[in-house]
């Protein structure tokens, strides 16, 4: 079986929390886009200004958590598979396999 933070490179995210993360740090939601090194995130909250979501900005990869990426390389994943359900193709998902015989699920 294979975890959740498979799908991480040690190089892309190398996120280390210090002691004064309070103070400078703010909370993200999720990851919505991604492009070279940077992922574009969503803010957590609203402004106070405005009263409305803070507007989404370009980040460092670095700069996120081990979880936020793992939860996008999910969400990336699962919208490829869908893509290809969408599209009519079908492929074979390996569910476990012995010396003498293998089990798989095809998925249209």
């Amino acid at each position: 079986m294979s975890s959740d933070h498979e799908f991480v490179s040690e190089r892309e995210t190398q996120f280390v929390p210090r002691s004064d993360d309070d103070d400078v740090l703010w909370e993200v939601l999720e990851i919505t886009m991604e492009r070279g090194k940077k992922y574009k995130v969503k803010w957590v909250g609203v402004d106070p200004a405005t009263g409305k979501p803070w507007a989404q900005s370009w980040v460092a990869k670095h700069d996120c958590t081990d979880r936020l990426v793992a939860e996008w390389k999910a969400k990336q994943k699962q919208k490829k598979l869908e893509a290809v359900n969408k599209r009519g193709e079908c492929y074979l998902l390996c569910l476990g396999n012995s010396w003498s015989r293998s089990w798989f699920v095809v998925l249209r």
